[in-house]
């Protein structure tokens, strides 16, 4: 039997995720001075990449991701924003990677093995 080698938009995605996630080595946080400079309670929306997977379901709304210090907490995601304003950060086969802006997050959230959301948050004020 021939083994296609066509991948899925979800599985392009996650191995877009993976490489960036190897590529990214070693975190180096935000400096002392600027640690704070995205703290904030953030809320959004985190959508399929592709909305045909069964098993990803439609547009969710996220609420409850804080940064506190230069450090992220999403459910059991937590982990320290970079000195690039990026952050990455896995737990149980859950993977967030995206990058911060002024007033802002933009990302992807990955839960293996199917289905991936890009997620777009702003802060609360």
């Amino acid at each position: 039997m021939k083994r296609s080698t066509h991948f899925r938009p979800a599985a392009r995605a996650s191995l877009g995720l993976a490489a960036a996630l190897l590529l990214a080595g070693c975190v180096t946080r935000l400096p002392p001075g600027e640690a704070t400079i995205f703290d904030g309670t953030y809320s959004g929306i985190a959508e399929p990449t592709d909305p045909n997977l069964p098993d990803c379901g439609n547009a969710v709304r996220v609420d409850g991701f804080v940064v506190k210090n230069g450090d992220v907490e999403y459910g059991t995601i937590r982990g320290p924003i970079s000195s690039d304003a990026s952050f990455r950060a896995d737990n149980r086969g859950v993977e967030l990677a995206g990058r911060f802006f002024q007033g802002g997050f933009e990302g992807q959230l990955l839960f293996r093995p199917i289905c991936a959301r890009v997620m777009r948050l702003t802060r609360r004020p």
